[in-house]
């Protein structure tokens, strides 16, 4: 018998990652949630600790078990924007075919702030009192947790994806869209986002900046190309056609399947 691999969790360094494995997890069952942020330099020991209390690194075969029994099972996600691993961290975690398709995540769009979140108390435990300085780099993590009893239900006071306020992550929100007789799950802009992409194109326009209406459209086909984001991004461009604008339109990248991030040995 082989040895069982030590626990882990992945660490995506790019939006559209980390977006993908949350939107994987809350396909499969994960459909109760918490959110946070934390200093670059603390976000392996939260990690660490998420497992050692929750069970983030639990394997496929432990999580079943965990599931016979009863409890919730937990799924960390983390984008941390630059991360490389280490020497001893170089495993990609997939469960998904390598990227087929450019990373369009790594664009600075302006983005509203999303609504606040209840803040897990390790994660309290994790971040100081005082203000982070821009200075430093954070992490962003999503805490998706399966029905089911146990320590992260007692301790964490989590959202449900089907609740009247919906999961907001990485300045986008978690909806359901009707889709060849049913329903799948897919990230989209925010109302108030879209807002401000017609507002700023509206002025554009209204100015006869065409260059300027071509940068924002390419910069709105650089967001990550799922379907309600690609959704969004072809009535900005048909918004721009129906005002005047006579220049190319940006090709819509669809997201394929891509690897969700760097392996994190965790105990």
């Amino acid at each position: 018998m082989s040895p069982a691999k030590p626990a882990s969790t992945p660490v995506s360094p790019s939006k559209s990652a980390a977006l993908s494995r949350a939107l994987d997890l809350v396909t499969r069952g994960y459909s109760r949630y918490i959110t946070g942020t934390c200093p670059a330099h603390k976000a392996i020991g939260l990690a660490q600790k998420f497992h050692d209390k929750y069970g983030v690194g639990c394997s496929p075969a432990q999580r079943i078990t965990r599931k016979h029994k009863g409890l919730a099972n937990a799924a960390l996600v983390m984008h941390w924007a630059g991360y490389a691993g280490s020497r001893d961290e170089p495993d990609l975690v997939s469960g998904a075919a390598p990227m087929l398709v450019p990373d369009l995540s790594t664009n600075q769009e302006p983005t509203l702030g999303t609504p606040a979140h209840p803040q897990s108390t390790l994660a309290v435990s994790c971040n100081s009192t005082k203000k982070i300085p821009d200075s430093v780099p954070e992490v962003a993590w999503a805490l998706l947790v399966t029905e089911g009893g146990g320590p992260v239900t007692e301790q964490e006071e989590l959202g449900s994806v089907f609740g009247h306020r919906r999961l907001s992550w990485l300045g986008y929100e978690l909806v359901r869209l009707p889709k060849r007789g049913g329903t799948c799950w897919t990230w989209r802009r925010s109302k108030s986002e879209m807002a401000d992409w017609y507002a700023l194109l509206g002025d554009q326009l209204a100015h006869r900046k065409q260059s300027a209406v071509a940068e924002t459209l390419r910069l709105i086909a650089q967001q990550p190309g799922f379907a309600g984001v690609r959704s969004q991004s072809w009535e900005l461009i048909q918004f721009a056609r129906s005002r005047g604008y006579s220049g190319e339109v940006p090709f819509l990248f669809h997201l394929q399947k891509i690897c969700h991030g760097i392996s994190l040995r965790l105990g």
